[in-house]
């Protein structure tokens, strides 16, 4: 009888045993699984400010390059403001001078050219 419940004490003692080693087990797994998941948040911290920075530096080139197009529409408006005067300067020449010269209607061509060439 006594033989009995010794058995009985040392099989319960290695099922106590074998799920103490179960739960070590499950807690190494979840140390590494936390270790692993700080890791990926380290990651995504590194990405979300390259991503940040990145962001911030197209903002800096897309405000440099409203400010030159903001330029260059102004200088179109001055070069369209200097062909009309060209313009109206053959046409006082064409009425003052009579006939038009071949030299006055190849600087009205051109003058028309570049008209064309701003206005695309």
């Amino acid at each position: 009888m006594a033989r009995i419940a010794l058995d009985e004490v040392l099989q319960e003692k290695d099922n106590l045993l074998s799920l103490i080693d179960y739960f070590k087990n499950m807690i190494h797994k979840e140390k590494n699984q936390k270790m692993e998941a700080e890791k990926n948040i380290d990651k995504l911290r590194s990405t979300s400010y390259n991503l940040h920075q990145k962001n911030t530096n197209l903002d800096e080139r897309n405000l440099k390059t409203e400010m030159l197009l903001g330029r260059a529409k102004k200088e179109v408006g001055t070069l369209h403001g200097e062909v009309t005067k060209l313009r109206k300067n053959l046409d006082y020449c064409d009425e003052k001078f009579g006939e038009e010269t071949n030299l006055i209607s190849y600087h009205k061509d051109r003058i028309e050219e570049i008209k064309y060439q701003l206005h695309q």
